[in-house]
């Protein structure tokens, strides 16, 4: 990236955007000093997908508060910076950050962030030049609380307020892209479940090293590029089912990677390879953070030897419907190893169709059944010697009507702009899941909690302010909460 020069200092891999945006002391909760300068920077981990060239947001402004509670109608919001211009999130990498704006706050301790984005004027391009499919929370102009683990403080020589957009886990990229109830190939290619944090850069250190890997037998351990790198916390001794990820990041063509912007303490390190690299995944545990320091972590992936597969996925499957069904490979360790060829089949043919999302013959972890007449088919993959079944039950379309909806999880607290998958299952009076049946999605309060996505197995909402909302899934005429 080309270096870019602001007030007469060089900004190498940076894009600047100078902002001379007041703030509105009539206005202003905080009682200090005349404002002071304050910068807001826009960084993001790597996008982990290669297929994606750019990844456009469009910030509209940023805004501060010193009150956190977002139900709290009196709370005054400051404007900071309003580029109303896009940032391309992948040029922000590995510490680099752009300058969205230059505004003024008066000193004090600011417990809250919001970056309103234009989703209209966003975009996911693709190597080639084609623009990806989005699904978006909603057309227009749309605001992201960002999440604030420590109070910002703003001196009276002001500070660096930078605002990390995960751009990994913002944009989930929807492998097998179809709607199961119309088929492959029609359904988003990413959606966007935003996952924004903010802190004060003089607070903050970070995490470099470099990843190597033996990607070949007998050859000598060489960079992995395009691994992604995450930063977690939680319980070294419990589950890593406990832990939560913080940020995330991905290796260059060197294996180096910098996650940079993290509060002081210990973290957990782990790195994934790519799909295409059949290495184990590693975890460093206890990896200290300083303020203003970089901690260097070397690491190295192990061997990856499969040692389990198991098809995942419903069991049974409408005339005419379809199920997607997925070939899971465990290594000794229990990681699951992705990008793994696959040899699919089925028996009785004449009872199914089987095949991937483009319409041919399944060679990957994914495959698809669509149902041809009653019966049993039997669905089996298998690699690297290898080998799992699953019996799919293939049944008349409403042969049984849904007599109850069951929400998984029934109840759950997440942080304001978390996000939280909701499954839903429509079962028969014998309490048989009934599959492929077409599921409408509502809200009790549309303030405190948006859809992100919806499908007929599972919904994703984002939290939008403090409170409690009630999400109802209905199916011929039967609801769950």
């Amino acid at each position: 990236m080309r270096a870019v020069t602001h007030a007469g200092l060089p900004l190498a891999g940076l894009i600047v955007l100078a902002l001379a945006a007041g703030c509105d002391t009539a206005t202003e909760s905080v009682n200090g000093p005349e404002p002071r300068g304050t910068r807001v920077l826009l960084t993001d981990a790597p996008f982990p997908f290669d297929e994606v060239d750019r990844v456009d947001l469009y910030i509209v402004s940023v805004d501060a508060s010193t009150v956190a509670d977002s139900t709290d109608a009196s709370r005054e919001w400051t404007n900071i910076a309003t580029p109303r211009r896009r940032f391309n999130l992948l040029e922000l990498q590995r510490g680099a950050t752009a300058l969205m704006g230059e505004g003024a706050l008066r000193a004090g301790q600011y417990l809250a962030v919001r970056v309103v984005i234009d989703t209209d004027s966003s975009s996911v391009v693709y190597r080639g030049g084609g623009q990806a499919t989005v699904q978006w929370p909603v057309a227009g102009e749309l605001a992201l609380h960002a999440l604030v683990e420590e109070p910002l403080a703003v001196p009276d020589e002001g500070s660096d307020i930078v605002i990390d957009v995960d751009v990994g886990r913002s944009f989930w990229l929807n492998e097998i892209r179809t709607d199961t109830l119309s088929g492959p190939g029609t359904g988003p290619d990413f959606v966007f479940v935003p996952w924004l944090r903010a802190v004060n850069e003089a607070a903050t250190g970070g995490i470099v090293g470099r990843l190597l890997g033996v990607v070949h037998d007998g050859g000598t351990p060489e960079p992995i590029e395009n691994a992604t790198v995450s930063v977690l916390r939680g319980e070294v001794t419990a589950s890593p089912e406990t832990w939560w990820t913080i940020a995330t990041g991905a290796t260059d063509a060197s294996g180096e990677f910098k996650i940079a912007f993290l509060l002081p303490g210990s973290y957990i390190l782990r790195a994934t390879p790519p799909g295409a690299v059949p290495l184990s995944a590693v975890t460093v545990s206890d990896v200290p953070v300083t303020v203003g320091m970089n901690t260097s972590v070397p690491m190295e992936l192990s061997t990856a030897a499969a040692a389990t597969l198991e098809i995942v996925g419903p069991s049974q499957v409408e005339v005419d419907r379809e199920i997607m069904l997925r070939a899971v490979v465990l290594d000794a360790n229990g990681d699951t190893l992705v990008g793994q060829q696959m040899t699919w089949h089925h028996s009785p043919p004449s009872g199914a169709d089987l095949y991937d999302r483009n319409g041919g013959t399944p060679t990957g972890e994914f495959a698809f059944v669509r149902g041809l007449q009653p019966g049993v088919v039997s669905v089996a993959a298998s690699t690297a010697g290898l080998s799992a079944s699953l019996s799919v039950t293939v049944v008349e379309p409403d042969a049984q009507p849904v007599h109850t909806v069951e929400l998984s999880p029934s109840a759950a607290t997440i942080a304001v702009y978390d996000s939280l998958t909701i499954a839903v299952a429509a079962k028969d009076e014998f309490g048989n899941v009934l599959h492929s049946r077409a599921v409408d999605w509502t809200v009790s309060d549309a303030a405190l909690v948006q859809f992100a996505f919806v499908s007929p197995d599972s919904a994703v909402v984002i939290g939008l302010g403090q409170g409690t909302a009630t999400v109802t899934a209905t199916s011929e005429g039967k609801s769950g909460t």
